[in-house]
């Protein structure tokens, strides 16, 4: 059963913790009544999430369950929390797996430094502040051609 293989593979450290942000957000700077603004329109942006991934249970299968083929088998984020991420399983096996991982030293590892909703995407300040240095450079070349 692919449910044992899994707790299995947490017992013996047979996985790896990966912790992704993202941010695909455009940012808009103007000045307005004398104040730098930045619009920001959100397209796909979230903030770090940390995966629990078993590589050798990548696209595998059985009765009870299926693991996709990127060998997630969990997610950890601050609005949601422990999520495991199987195809098909039951809520039993759901909640079997969870209860492993929270019972383990996997569980400290994946909640480390996220600690409330405003826990900070890094990708997307550093994409913003990015954003700005552009503008501004634009905004002097702009500047000095008048």
């Amino acid at each position: 059963m692919l449910a044992k293989k899994i707790i299995e593979n947490l017992k013996n450290g047979n996985y790896r913790i990966e912790r992704r942000d993202h941010c695909d957000c455009r940012f808009d700077w103007s000045i307005e009544n004398g104040e730098l603004v930045c619009d920001t329109d959100d397209y796909d942006c979230w903030t770090e999430t940390v995966w629990f991934i078993m590589d050798d249970l990548a696209g595998q299968r059985d009765n009870t369950l299926g693991v996709f083929s990127s060998g997630i088998i969990a997610s950890y984020d601050v609005c949601f929390g422990l999520t495991i991420l199987l195809r098909n399983a039951s809520v039993d096996v759901e909640q079997e797996i969870a209860n492993a991982i929270k019972d383990s030293d996997t569980y400290k590892q994946l909640i480390t430094d996220i600690y409330s909703p405003d826990a900070r995407n890094d990708l997307h300040n550093r994409r913003k502040h990015e954003s700005l240095v552009k503008w501004l450079a634009k905004e002097k070349k702009r500047y000095l051609k008048i």
